[in-house]
Protein backbone atom coordinates (compact mmCIF):
# COMPACT_ATOMS: atom_id res chain seq x y z
CA UNK A 1 0.00 0.00 0.00
CA UNK A 2 1.25 3.18 -1.05
CA UNK A 3 0.93 5.71 1.89
CA UNK A 4 0.68 8.59 -0.27
CA UNK A 5 -2.66 7.34 -1.65
CA UNK A 6 -4.89 6.72 1.55
CA UNK A 7 -8.41 8.25 1.38
CA UNK A 8 -10.54 9.10 3.75
CA UNK A 9 -14.32 7.98 3.35
CA UNK A 10 -17.93 7.95 4.66
CA UNK A 11 -21.88 7.86 4.36
CA UNK A 12 -23.72 9.96 7.17
CA UNK A 13 -21.79 9.17 10.70
CA UNK A 14 -18.58 7.66 8.39
CA UNK A 15 -18.47 11.18 6.97
CA UNK A 16 -18.13 12.82 10.10
CA UNK A 17 -16.05 10.33 10.82
CA UNK A 18 -13.82 10.11 8.21
CA UNK A 19 -13.55 14.00 8.71
CA UNK A 20 -12.56 13.34 12.29
CA UNK A 21 -9.81 10.78 10.71
CA UNK A 22 -8.11 13.22 8.28
CA UNK A 23 -8.06 16.12 11.17
CA UNK A 24 -6.22 13.51 13.91
CA UNK A 25 -3.80 12.31 11.17
CA UNK A 26 -2.14 15.00 9.83
CA UNK A 27 -0.56 14.20 6.29
CA UNK A 28 -2.06 10.49 6.68
CA UNK A 29 -5.05 10.86 4.39
CA UNK A 30 -4.76 12.49 0.04
CA UNK A 31 -8.17 13.51 -0.07
CA UNK A 32 -11.79 12.83 1.61
CA UNK A 33 -15.08 11.56 -0.01
CA UNK A 34 -17.72 12.39 1.78
CA UNK A 35 -21.30 11.15 1.25
CA UNK A 36 -24.19 12.67 2.80
CA UNK A 37 -22.63 13.74 6.03
CA UNK A 38 -23.72 14.32 9.13
CA UNK A 39 -21.75 17.12 10.88
CA UNK A 40 -24.86 18.68 12.88
CA UNK A 41 -26.90 16.98 15.44
CA UNK A 42 -29.85 18.56 16.27
CA UNK A 43 -32.00 17.09 18.90
CA UNK A 44 -34.73 19.31 19.85
CA UNK A 45 -37.71 17.12 21.05
CA UNK A 46 -35.40 15.67 23.85
CA UNK A 47 -35.39 17.31 27.35
CA UNK A 48 -33.05 19.20 27.69
CA UNK A 49 -32.70 19.66 23.67
CA UNK A 50 -29.16 18.81 22.21
CA UNK A 51 -27.67 20.60 19.83
CA UNK A 52 -24.02 20.55 18.54
CA UNK A 53 -21.59 20.16 15.82
CA UNK A 54 -19.68 17.41 15.04
CA UNK A 55 -16.84 16.81 15.03
CA UNK A 56 -16.16 19.40 17.11
CA UNK A 57 -12.58 19.28 16.14
CA UNK A 58 -13.09 19.63 12.58
CA UNK A 59 -15.24 22.22 12.85
CA UNK A 60 -12.31 24.10 14.61
CA UNK A 61 -9.59 23.14 12.39
CA UNK A 62 -11.27 22.48 9.46
CA UNK A 63 -10.58 19.75 7.16
CA UNK A 64 -6.74 20.09 5.97
CA UNK A 65 -7.30 18.25 2.82
CA UNK A 66 -9.27 18.45 -0.14
CA UNK A 67 -12.37 16.99 0.03
CA UNK A 68 -15.38 15.78 -2.32
CA UNK A 69 -18.73 16.02 -0.93
CA UNK A 70 -21.47 13.87 -2.77
CA UNK A 71 -25.26 14.87 -1.07
CA UNK A 72 -28.68 13.41 -1.48
CA UNK A 73 -31.27 15.90 -2.72
CA UNK A 74 -33.01 15.46 0.20
CA UNK A 75 -30.50 16.88 2.51
CA UNK A 76 -29.22 19.41 0.56
CA UNK A 77 -29.36 22.86 2.09
CA UNK A 78 -30.40 21.48 5.89
CA UNK A 79 -28.77 23.16 8.87
CA UNK A 80 -26.67 20.37 8.61
CA UNK A 81 -25.47 20.91 5.08
CA UNK A 82 -24.97 24.58 5.86
CA UNK A 83 -22.98 24.26 8.96
CA UNK A 84 -20.75 21.54 7.10
CA UNK A 85 -20.36 23.76 4.07
CA UNK A 86 -18.66 26.51 6.02
CA UNK A 87 -15.79 24.36 7.35
CA UNK A 88 -14.80 21.75 4.38
CA UNK A 89 -12.20 22.53 4.11
CA UNK A 90 -10.96 25.66 5.93
CA UNK A 91 -8.14 24.77 7.06
CA UNK A 92 -4.83 27.28 6.52
CA UNK A 93 -2.44 24.62 7.32
CA UNK A 94 -3.85 22.59 4.29
CA UNK A 95 -5.86 22.43 1.09
CA UNK A 96 -9.07 24.45 0.33
CA UNK A 97 -9.89 22.53 -2.76
CA UNK A 98 -13.51 21.16 -2.28
CA UNK A 99 -16.17 19.81 -4.79
CA UNK A 100 -19.98 19.31 -3.86
CA UNK A 101 -21.67 17.18 -5.97
CA UNK A 102 -25.67 17.07 -5.70
CA UNK A 103 -27.97 13.77 -6.67
CA UNK A 104 -30.97 15.41 -7.78
CA UNK A 105 -33.78 12.78 -6.78
CA UNK A 106 -31.87 11.27 -4.07
CA UNK A 107 -32.81 10.43 0.09
CA UNK A 108 -30.59 9.83 2.96
CA UNK A 109 -30.79 6.08 3.70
Amino acid sequence: CDPGNVYAAGFSFGAATAALAAVGSPGGFRAALLLDGWFHISLSKVKPPVEMDFPEEVHVEGLPIPALFVKSAECNGNENDRRAQGWVPLSEKGSRDREVHVLEGTKHL
